[in-house]
């Protein structure tokens, strides 16, 4: 394309046009990118800012991407403006921290509740289910403590439900707030609002027992969304950052069962009296999130995708003339999905969450019973959290260097060796020391594997996609411990072992069908960011 010079010669000149967010580009416009001909259109007049470079300064090696880079540093106004200033990119870079710090408060608040379970289920069995009978009904006699196993395991299914329908109407939901320019501040405002209204029935206890299960209902519903978009929002900072994320909900696990057993042995205190402080961080986290995501959107999550696979290579982008897409309704996005590759990912992480929760809520009760263990090995639920929390953090990033497919094989099949000592090995303290590794090894496969999972979905398949691949994994952390518990009314809680062997085997059948696309690029946004 040419344009006469002041000296009337031609020289050869690139326009580049800056085009606004738009859902489709103009067809006179295509055609004339497609022709390498002076446009008919004159961009100015529709609207856009032009940008002229001399091509004749352009290197003969340069690149699409390198070209790309250099238009970040042009001018994108006639009055020199600059489009895109370093300032700027610190100014990001330190709003998704606090974004950051706000989702890790989020995912601390999931993993005291988690974890605590297990502590406060002898106490919860003993509140509801124990109760002397009364002397105006002696037809009415108290449960045993193997036959409050299962009423108990009510609490797994009902936060597991809240899960699956925060899955079902997270997308409808998301499609009415993108009309919102804080779409990301109000869903997660809401998703924490419903948190906190959950404790409150949780905290104040003299409440029948259905009324607890409908609040463990609506702790899964709310956490179903600061999981997704959490999911999706840290995935583009870089693997090491998820690790992060999901190191802050097993440090809410090791803390859970610490501050659990310490509150309920202390005189006659209330085991509501613990959900106060899971309140307290609930609120915390809803203010911190509400705030630092106010002037964030799916524009803007969009465009952070885009950009980091811009620069990975992964995106075919036309020289002067980039089109913004807009994230499509949410029955298109269910249209899109990968189903068969989301199928396998779900099940994994259903297996996986089944054998991670079934530990976490039946290990103590499991060393109390078979093991004769004393009542302050609560703290081996701490324990089996720990090894969780230093696994996310120390070990996550290893699976970047051996690679997160291979990775998660290994720990796996270790997990599975692990199990086995656990069930023959008739000692409490062994037993206890080895959930603690078991929990070290199992800590690193879910950022692991939602590297891959994000790795193998675009754009438009991911906040989908990840929920109900989240709602699975819910599903999977109720439906494991709830059969547990009904199993071991009949048998006895040693039914822990081949439950948990049975679920790493069922980990690494999924993980064989699901593929791992070449080139890492959530390991590439790492070092870059």
């Amino acid at each position: 394309m040419e344009r006469p010079t002041s000296s009337g010669s031609l020289r050869p000149q690139y326009i580049v046009q800056r085009l606004s967010v738009v859902d489709e580009v103009p067809e006179e416009m295509e055609s004339a990118a497609a022709a390498e001909t002076t446009p008919s259109v004159v961009p100015e007049k529709m609207g856009f800012n032009t940008t002229v470079i001399d091509v004749s300064k352009v290197p003969s090696s340069a690149t699409t991407t390198d070209l790309d880079i250099d238009l970040e540093s042009l001018p994108s106004s006639r009055d020199g403006t600059s489009g895109h200033v370093p300032s700027s990119r610190r100014s990001r870079n330190r709003i998704n921290y606090l974004r950051l710090a706000a989702i890790c408060v989020a995912q601390l608040t999931s993993g005291l509740t988690d974890s605590a379970t297990g502590t406060l289920i002898p106490s919860l069995e003993k509140y509801y289910f124990s109760s002397s009978p009364s002397s105006s009904d002696p037809s009415v006699q108290p449960k045993t403590q193997t036959t409050a196993h299962l009423e108990v395991s009510l609490l797994f299914v009902g936060q597991a439900f809240g899960f699956v329908f925060g899955a079902a109407f997270g997308d409808p939901i998301r499609s009415f707030f993108q009309r919102s320019r804080r779409s990301y501040s109000n869903i997660f405002t809401l998703a924490n609002l419903i948190v906190a209204i959950a404790y409150i029935p949780l905290v104040v206890t003299a409440n029948p027992f259905v009324l607890t299960v409908t609040a463990f209902f609506l702790l899964g519903f709310g956490n179903s969304f600061n999981l997704a978009l959490g999911n999706v929002f840290v995935s583009q900072l870089g693997t090491s950052k998820l690790g992060i994320m999901h190191g802050m909900y097993a440090a809410g696990g090791v803390a859970g069962p610490l501050v659990a057993n310490s509150m309920i042995s202390f005189k006659n205190m209330s085991w509501g009296m613990y959900y106060c402080v899971t309140l307290g961080l609930a609120i915390l986290g809803m203010v911190g999130m509400g705030w630092s995501f106010w002037a964030y959107n799916d524009g803007d999550a969009e465009r952070d995708l885009q950009t980091r696979d811009e620069k990975n290579g992964r995106v075919d982008t036309k020289i002067g003339c980039v089109k913004a897409k807009r994230l499509l309704h949410w029955q298109a996005n269910l249209a899109a999905i990968d189903w068969s590759f989301v199928l396998f990912c779900a099940l994994f992480i259903f297996a996986y969450q089944g054998a991670e929760v079934s530990i976490s809520g039946w290990a103590y009760t499991f060393l109390k019973e078979e093991r004769s263990a004393a009542t302050n090995f609560g703290y081996a639920t701490a324990g089996f959290w720990g090894g969780i929390m230093l696994g996310r953090l120390g070990l996550t990033s290893a699976g970047k260097w051996v690679g997160e497919k291979r990775f998660v094989y290994i720990l796996g099949a270790s997990c599975f060796v692990l199990q086995i000592l656990v069930w023959f090995v008739k000692n409490a303290i062994a037993n206890a020391v080895v959930f603690a590794v078991i929990g070290l090894l199992l800590g690193p496969v879910y950022p692991c594997a939602t590297a891959v999972f994000m790795r193998n979905m675009d754009e438009q398949q991911r906040v989908t996609g990840i929920g109900i691949i989240s709602a699975f994994g819910m599903s999977g952390g109720a439906v494991a411990p709830f059969i547990n518990g009904a199993i071991a009314d009949s048998c006895g809680s040693w039914v822990l072992n081949p439950i948990a062997m049975i679920l790493y085997g069922a980990m690494l059948a999924c993980w064989w069908f699901v593929p791992d696309r070449k080139g890492n690029s959530t390991a590439t946004a790492d070092q870059e960011g």
